[in-house]
């Protein structure tokens, strides 16, 4: 898992880490810093970003613009992405793309700015076939 801008208001003001510490008492949970990260998992490339900023005019906009500008030599097989408190997916420049949800019930906050909270959260079965593609089930889960 990743971290951030909450998490990381706790290292500024105290220095304490908080994703180290969950990553210390979870065997099933493993801290890879804040903001970003890319992984291999089961021969999978997977990209993690925790990114800044408000929803675009439209939810597949921002990880659109992203993906358009990234090397099309290093892509991952799957982007997700997560802050915007939403959740969708779409393929894109052979990219399984996924912002992922929240788990954040309306507050002050998300009233005053009107953000409407998709909680919940993806369960993804992701294989590469042997061409190179990806074979892939998924399902959001709702709460």
């Amino acid at each position: 898992f990743i971290a951030w801008n909450h998490d990381e208001s706790l290292l500024q003001m105290a220095w304490y880490d908080i994703g180290k510490m969950v990553d210390k008492f979870r065997d099933d949970m493993h801290y890879l810093g804040f903001y970003n990260a890319r992984i291999m998992l089961n021969g999978v490339d997977i990209e993690l970003q925790h990114w800044w900023g408000s929803n675009s005019y439209a939810r597949s906009y921002k990880p659109q613009k992203y993906l358009e500008n990234a090397n099309p030599k290093d892509q991952p097989n799957a982007f997700l992405l997560g802050h915007y408190h939403t959740a969708m997916y779409m393929f894109y420049r052979k990219i399984h793309t996924f912002m992922v949800g929240a788990f954040q019930w309306e507050n002050n906050l998300t009233k005053r700015f009107k953000l409407w909270n998709t909680n919940g959260w993806w369960i993804v079965d992701i294989k590469l076939d042997n061409k190179g593609g990806t074979i892939i089930n998924m399902e959001f889960i709702a709460v």
